[in-house]
């Protein structure tokens, strides 16, 4: 069983956080990060995002994983604690069945993001980026074939099935096999990891 560490200075919000996981998890009433926990997640809303950037270093100096909750969500923020190491961002108010499917999705290998902001995040990437090229690296791209690399190139730009398919006059049926092999040939668990990834945004 997974053991879960939330860093916050509103101790208030432990009843809610108790409700998703029960007793599995640590509180850090003072803010700080400390090691001992799988899963640690940060409320931005009440550090310093210095303060979260040193927690997620620290964190991916360790080899674990971590989620970063903001009360007021949004794609410049989001982008930004993804590149520093996060693998998930959300409401800090998230209900406890949504905090439950997040941690189930991380520990599986995934990346969580509000659906809603995940085309905004992915757009933040490639600005933050933007001259740093290539965004990818030519021995990931080197996996693919010119075909699948066009539609990695579209899922990275936020793009649907059905706006892959459309650009690449081909059906969605068919983006969907490229996805299916694209995945597999990179070791990613879903559009979104493959998203950020060639984008260049390392998620552990």
């Amino acid at each position: 069983m997974s053991s879960h560490l939330f860093v916050t200075k509103r101790p208030a919000l432990l009843a809610n956080w108790s409700g998703a996981f029960g007793g599995d998890h640590m509180l850090s009433v003072s803010g700080t990060f400390h090691d001992g926990a799988d899963l640690t997640w940060f409320d931005s809303s009440t550090l310093s995002a210095d303060a979260v950037d040193a927690g997620l270093a620290k964190i991916r100096a360790a080899g674990a994983r971590a989620v970063v909750m903001s009360a007021t969500p949004d794609a410049v923020q989001g982008s930004r604690y993804m590149n520093s190491g996060a693998v998930g961002y959300c409401h800090v108010y998230a209900v406890a069945e949504q905090l439950r499917g997040i941690a189930l999705v991380v520990a599986n290998g995934g990346v969580w993001l509000p659906p809603a902001l995940m085309q905004n995040i992915l757009a933040a990437s490639v600005a933050a980026g933007a001259g740093a090229e290539p965004r990818v690296s030519a021995e990931v791209l080197a996996k693919l074939s010119s075909r699948e690399r066009e539609v990695a190139e579209e899922v990275a730009k936020g793009a649907s099935n059905r706006e892959i398919a459309e650009r690449l006059e081909v059906s969605e049926r068919t983006v969907k096999a490229h996805l299916s092999t694209t995945f597999e040939k990179l070791a990613v668990r879903d559009r979104v990891q493959l998203a950020l990834l060639m984008n260049n945004v390392d998620v552990g």
